[in-house]
């Protein structure tokens, strides 16, 4: 069957009423898939065939062998490509059996697609029993406007109680560090003894006093290495290869303590290269700053404060101003009285 003959009969069949729901069954194959995306393809057909230009198709797929369905589906969303036109995969499982099917949802047209996406699986839930879930939604473009003027927000216009609140609940208790490092090209081979040397060594620089040994384990790669002393504690984990994450926690929130802790592994360890480095305050309260960074806020309000009392030292200046300038009248004044009395 060529193009010409389905599209006659699709026009003929749908005469004056037009397509709002095209469904791609089990017995549909992928040859006459092609032949319905090459019609719809047509801006002409999409007007003459589809309702609106708004319209539904849905499609089975059973597994991979059937992707063609998938990829029917996509073709379609990006011959659209503007907003709004979306395409959904929802997984629909039994189970009792243990078997799935995909259902692609291809929607073109619908402002409120999500939502009718969501009544669309819950219906489905129903009349069939089977457990239903969205695994993927792709949208189209969004509509561009000419001349686009978007409403611009304030901090005004944010309440900041809640923020507030946080910031003043907050409470830093310490500093947790988390390093990556990588093994260089030519770098001599990680040893788990050499590495507990180094975080000994390097825990003994920044003020820790610990024996560490390493705790292995004849059927695993690699090694762990922990220690908890009273200033934090630290954990370093080996993946038996090249790699290396360490985590240092301290009750010294001091960066420093991070930057000498690593500079003194790197240079003991040797031919091993910083590839990640990550920084968080740890604390209670929902914490997200460190002290320093509290104290440097209150710094900046007793700055401003301090502001204020400026400006009563300028309102005595001009007060000091305005009686210099009385004083000046005043002896003019008195100038004026002995000019007269001489005459």
């Amino acid at each position: 069957v060529c193009e010409y003959d389905i599209t006659k009969q699709l026009r003929n069949d749908v005469g004056e009423s037009l397509i709002s729901t095209m469904i791609v069954d089990e017995s549909a194959e992928i040859e006459t898939a092609k032949v319905v995306f090459s019609i719809m393809s047509s801006t002409r057909n999409r007007k003459t065939l589809l309702q609106d230009h708004s319209y539904m198709v849905v499609s089975f797929m059973r597994d991979t062998s059937e992707i063609w369905r998938r990829g029917l589906l996509e073709k379609m969303r990006r011959d659209e490509a503007m907003d709004p036109s979306s395409r959904a995969q929802v997984r629909l499982s039994s189970d009792s059996s243990g078997s799935s099917v995909e259902m692609g949802v291809l929607s073109i047209g619908d402002y409120q697609y999500s939502k009718h996406l969501g009544e669309l699986v819950l219906s489905m839930k129903e009349a069939t029993g089977l457990d239903a879930k969205v695994e993927k939604v792709q949208g189209g473009k969004w509509a561009w406007f000419d001349n686009f003027s978007p409403r611009e927000y304030l901090p005004e216009a944010y309440d900041p109680t809640p923020a507030m609140k946080q910031y003043e609940e907050q409470k830093p208790f310490g500093r947790q560090s988390i390093f990556q490092l990588e093994q260089t090209e030519d770098g001599e081979p990680i040893v788990p003894l050499y590495l507990a040397e180094a975080i000994a060594l390097s825990l003994f620089v920044v003020g820790a006093r610990d024996k560490l040994t390493p705790q292995m384990d004849e059927d695993m790669e690699g090694c762990v290495i922990t220690s908890l002393y009273d200033a934090g504690s630290v954990v370093l984990v080996w993946d038996g290869r090249k790699h290396l994450d360490i985590n240092l926690f301290s009750y010294d929130q001091d960066e420093e303590v991070a930057v000498e802790f690593i500079s003194v592994f790197q240079k003991i360890q040797g031919s091993v290269a910083l590839t990640l480095r990550d920084d968080q305050p740890r604390g209670i309260g929902r914490v997200v700053n460190f002290q320093s960074d509290i104290d440097h806020v209150d710094v900046l309000i007793e700055i401003e404060h301090e502001d204020d009392n400026d400006d009563g030292d300028d309102d005595e200046g001009e007060e000091g101003i305005e009686s210099a300038q009385a004083d000046d009248d005043e002896d003019e004044e008195d100038d004026d009285d002995d000019d007269e009395d001489d005459e």
